[in-house]
């Protein structure tokens, strides 16, 4: 599921509240990315879940390791570019006196590099395996010269004198002591080697205009990493939540015996800004189920300070839900612009542009039908009326949410930028859910859920 439909996020603990104040925002998470358990009746992060390895393959030359518990690499000759990532050509080259060498070459990048010459029968992972151990990196070699030396002139020091030198230490803070330890300089030779080195930052290698040292990081060829098949299970209830199945001789088939995602059966939550009035916002809930469903919604009347970024803002924010119950209908319309809110269509496509163009002229229809006597102060009390905002469809339903800005007294009179997380608590009812659990079991008729929903907005 992508992100392009949910700016909101649900938080999961094991431990229900019912107080926004102690929701931790450690635990918040995207709807795309959470499981649901039927047993639990709650949704789950994958950090409330265990990992359990069902198969393990190479996705290349397609070897099964299910046998093979400790090997997480292929063991056969695959290998990948350590700078892009994509499987390496590999050709043999014969040498003089029955030897032969190894080239790795990358086809999308320029990544080269040749094994020294072998005269006895070798896999290439032993090969490169060896090759990494004696060919250490520089800074490997500057630590095992200073360590050495460091070893060899350290003195023996009694129990005594290193207690008498500990005090004096933390007695003195002004004084920077001299250590009696006598370390030998690096050789000039190294010493040489360092000054016509080159140092970046982070994972980038060590740059050498000689050529002589080089970084591990991009030298050699990597290994094949093994893909998995993993099943997810709840760790409050033991209940899998994903479980794949595992057909023999056919490693990258993706088909799954037990699949329990949180977007199949939470409703997905948009927020979008009303044209019509100021300060008030549309909630687009879209019900993914194959059965209607009834929410509830509640809301703190004052959003608390710890939900809005920065801390010193300038503004309270107050919170109005005109409309808090109501029934969303059925996925059943297998036409995808049937299904998007009125609030969310574009008209970056054509069908997008004429659904909306014959939404807007069946609600120009209605207002028609009811009439305009040209009152002003009917108008005015039509302004004020938030329930024509309401708006629903066949699997979908639109309510506002009137968020009130009260000023601070400060000398600072402009307005900051403010980013408002707001708390929903959503209480769910599904009526008549007759969907099958992949593990034999039916789901309960009537399930209820209760979650709280954080939706982002800039104020």
């Amino acid at each position: 599921m992508t992100y392009i439909y949910n700016d909101s996020n649900i938080y999961c603990s094991s431990i229900v509240t019912h107080d926004a104040s102690q929701i931790d925002f450690n635990q918040v998470y995207p709807l795309a990315d959470l499981y649901y358990c039927h047993v639990c009746k709650s949704p789950k992060s994958k950090y409330q879940c265990s990992y359990e390895i069902i198969s393990k393959y190479c996705s290349n030359c397609l070897i099964d390791y299910n046998g093979d518990g400790d090997n997480h690499h292929c063991l056969k000759n695959c290998f990948d570019c350590p700078k892009c990532k994509v499987v390496v050509g590999i050709t043999m080259n014969n040498h003089d006196e029955n030897g032969k060498s190894f080239s790795f070459n990358c086809k999308f990048c320029q990544f080269s590099y040749t094994t020294k010459v072998i005269e006895k029968p070798k896999s290439l992972i032993s090969i490169i395996t060896q090759e990494k151990k004696n060919d250490q990196d520089y800074y490997a070699k500057v630590y095992d010269h200073v360590r050495s030396s460091v070893l060899e002139t350290q003195p023996q020091k009694s129990l005594d004198e290193l207690k008498v030198k500990n005090l004096n230490l933390s007695t003195t803070k002004s004084k920077v002591q001299k250590s009696s330890y006598d370390i030998d300089p690096i050789s000039d030779d190294i010493t040489n080697q360092l000054s016509h080195h080159k140092y970046t930052h982070g994972s980038k290698s060590l740059h050498d205009t000689s050529n002589q040292w080089h970084s591990n990081e991009y030298k050699f060829p990597l290994p094949k990493p093994l893909s998995i098949k993993y099943s997810l299970i709840c760790q409050d209830c033991h209940t899998p939540l994903l479980q794949p199945k595992v057909i023999e001789n056919q490693p990258t088939l993706i088909k799954y015996s037990i699949k329990s995602y949180a977007k199949d059966y939470l409703p997905i939550v948009k927020l979008t800004k009303s044209h019509k009035f100021n300060h008030v916002y549309l909630l687009n809930f879209i019900n993914p189920m194959t059965t209607k469903c009834s929410i509830t919604i509640s809301t703190p009347t004052t959003i608390p300070l710890r939900f809005i970024t920065p801390k010193d803002n300038d503004r309270d924010i107050q919170i109005t839900l005109p409309i808090n119950k109501f029934v969303i209908g059925a996925n059943l319309n297998k036409n995808i612009v049937k299904n998007i809110p009125t609030s969310l269509l574009t008209d970056h496509t054509s069908a997008s542009l004429a659904e909306l163009i014959s939404r807007n002229k069946a609600d120009q229809l209605t207002q028609n039908i009811a009439g305009d006597n040209g009152d002003e102060e009917e108008e005015e009390e039509v302004q004020l009326d938030f329930t024509q905002l309401v708006d629903y469809g066949s699997n979908w339903y639109t309510v506002p949410i009137h968020l009130l800005q009260i000023t601070k007294l400060r000398n600072n009179n402009a307005k900051k930028i403010i980013t408002v997380k707001i708390p929903l608590f959503i209480n769910l009812k599904s009526y008549q859910n007759k969907e099958v659990y992949k593990n034999g079991n039916d789901l309960t008729p009537n399930f209820e859920i209760g979650y709280w929903n954080l939706i982002n907005v800039i104020l």
